[in-house]
């Protein structure tokens, strides 16, 4: 068992969309015994939506407040 260690973990899935990840089940399953940085992907927030938010005692999101566009046109 992996413990105190730091990890990052990016997605196509955002956190805070409520439907089942395997990802999301993942991070949360690592941050019990480890710090997790769940990155969400680039897109569109609300105002006032903050950067970096706690989920938990060990599982953090960043939340990126801009949108990627393809370069591929």
């Amino acid at each position: 068992m992996i413990k105190g260690k730091d990890f990052i973990i990016t997605a196509l899935q955002p956190w805070d969309i409520n439907i089942g990840s395997n990802v999301k089940d993942i991070a949360a399953e690592i941050a019990k015994n480890n710090r997790v940085l769940y990155i969400n992907t680039p897109r569109k927030l609300k105002e006032g939506t903050p950067m970096l938010q706690q989920i938990s005692e060990n599982l953090w999101t960043l939340n990126f407040p801009f949108s990627v566009f393809p370069f591929n046109f």
